[in-house]
């Protein structure tokens, strides 16, 4: 009996985890344009190269994190994870920083 118990356990918090990652702030649309992951950063050119292709900075690019709604472009690093609002083509004007395990709804 407790066997079972504790698999039945582990089996719904083995489930939940997927779920939970998934969980974003209230602030974070539901898809975005773009995502990817960030290979460079050029901030003194207002350029930043995700997933091999250069895109721009709107002068009034806003950042999100899962911890602010307004957060600093310097947290938009090598690496980190991103979904994008465009403007234009390749011009961004919102970055929302994901978690690593994010997965695009419909994706699985």
């Amino acid at each position: 009996m407790i066997k079972k118990l504790v698999f039945a356990l582990m089996f719904s918090l083995g489930m939940a985890g997927p779920a939970a990652a998934q969980s974003l702030p209230d602030y974070y649309p539901d898809s975005f344009q773009e995502t990817g992951y960030v290979d460079a950063v050029y901030l003194d050119e207002s350029r930043v190269v995700v997933g091999d292709i250069v895109y721009t900075l709107s002068d009034s690019v806003v950042v999100y994190s899962l911890s602010s709604d307004n957060d600093s472009l310097l947290r938009v690093r090598e690496g980190a994870h991103v979904g994008m609002k465009l403007s234009g083509g390749r011009h961004i004007t919102a970055i929302w920083l994901l978690p690593d395990v994010y997965k695009p709804r419909g994706r699985r």
